[in-house]
């Protein structure tokens, strides 16, 4: 096993997750990211992977545009080959439909922050989120504020 590569490999699945939701793309997580039997917490409770891409799709509705970006990110492959765990910090910056007048040149709305701790396993030769959970840094919104409607990522309240 060629730890490094594998590291890599499982890097590329955090970034595709970002750029997939950014994009518009939640349709694609389920197989390109998540297993088909991920489970996970955003903030709103347990989740099987259908209902996180239902409630991604559900809040990407309130957004004109989205930008993730990840950094320090920690991987750790099992010695098994099969298995891994990452850790990783969201900077995730939000414009809002509601504000699209203002034209394409406004700020964001809010940015929230946060942290992905992520189970992977890997299915042939791809690697795939078998557990992720999110975790707050702060009050997770780092900048601006968070409109009512999406409150509850992460377990912000109002």
């Amino acid at each position: 096993m060629n730890v490094l590569a594998e590291e890599r490999a499982i890097a590329r699945v955090l970034t595709e997750y970002c750029y997939l939701i950014d994009l518009d793309q939640v349709d694609r997580l389920i197989p390109e990211v998540f297993d088909p039997e991920a489970t996970g917490d955003y903030g709103f409770g347990e989740m099987s992977a259908p209902e996180m891409v239902a409630m991604i799709s559900r809040l990407h509705g309130n957004f004109e545009a989205l930008g993730h970006f990840l950094s320090n990110v920690t991987v750790d492959v099992d010695p098994s080959g099969d298995r891994a765990k990452s850790k990783s910090y969201v900077t995730a910056w939000h414009w809002l439909k509601e504000t699209s007048s203002k034209g394409r040149m406004r700020p964001a709305e809010f940015v929230a922050v946060g942290i992905y701790e992520d189970q992977f396993v890997r299915r042939g030769t791809a690697w795939r989120i078998i557990r992720r959970t999110t975790l707050p840094i702060g009050g997770v919104v780092g900048i601006g504020r968070m409109p009512d409607n999406v409150v509850g990522i992460s377990g912000v309240k109002a």
